[in-house]
């Protein structure tokens, strides 16, 4: 099936081993296209024996796919609860493998030098330049330290996770997607249907030109969507009910035909 553009592990692998890099950061699922990386373990090795450290951005996979972060080992990883783990905005989490810490006793431990991304100057807009482009004032300074109450909000959703179980999530989230392929095939809007859905994450792909307008229009009419390149991304939740699909379906090719 047509659809957006695939990434290969052994591909990547490829790339570092023959730039010599430093660091490889690669996505467990990718938040373009919502494809799950095939053989990142193989990659992150890889990427380790040719000298280079691994930072696996696991945001879309975490609470969507089951995952090992102690048999991936990769060097960081860094994720989030405001969307799969149902713990709002602010809470995101950056893992640090052993082998990097304890710097008093290991000189050759790594620290840390960063700024957090509500720093930006347009924090929204998601802009990847050569340059940052950092807030004016003291906002150029800002962290992504969430206030306390957000840990409370973040440890209900990690419950509410852990109860249902990541491999119950997953079953629940491709047959939502499977449905909703479906109805919005049958009410005329298409959606990207590939030829392994579990090869993708835990939302689906409606290709348009104006991705951002017609994701705005959606919204306009109570569907919440977003934007990401010509496509707008679709991802049904465990708590929407099949009459939420249909609906949102409905919606989505009425919008379509008003656009």
């Amino acid at each position: 099936a047509n659809g957006p553009p695939m990434y290969a592990g052994e591909d990547i692998a490829h790339a570092v081993e023959r730039a010599r890099a430093d660091l490889l950061v690669v996505s467990g699922a990718f938040f373009s296209n919502g494809q799950v990386l095939d053989g990142l373990g193989d990659v992150i090795a890889r990427a380790r024996q040719a000298g280079a450290h691994t930072l696996v951005d696991l945001y879309h996979a975490a609470g969507v796919i089951p995952i090992d972060v102690t048999a991936l080992d990769p060097d960081f990883a860094v994720g989030g609860s405001y969307k799969y783990l149902r713990g709002g905005p602010g809470a995101c989490w950056l893992y640090v493998n052993p082998r990097h810490l304890d710097r008093e006793n290991k000189p050759s431990a790594l620290r840390t030098l960063d700024t957090g991304w509500f720093a930006k100057k347009d924090t929204f807009k998601y802009e990847r330049t050569d340059k940052p482009l950092l807030a004016s004032g003291g906002d150029a300074w800002l962290e992504s330290t969430p206030p306390f109450s957000t840990c409370y909000q973040a440890l209900a959703g990690l419950e509410l996770t852990l109860a249902l179980g990541v491999e119950h999530l997953r079953r629940c989230s491709l047959a939502q997607q499977a449905e909703m392929r479906t109805r919005m095939r049958d009410a005329g809007a298409l959606l990207h249907e590939p030829d392994a859905p579990k090869s993708f994450g835990a939302f689906s792909l409606l290709p348009y030109d104006n991705a951002p307008a017609l994701s705005d229009a959606l919204r306009a009419e109570g569907v919440n969507t977003d934007a990401r390149g010509n496509s707008v991304r679709f991802g049904p939740d465990i708590l929407n009910s099949r009459e939420e699909l249909e609906l949102a379906a409905q919606i989505t090719a009425r919008t379509i035909k008003a656009l």
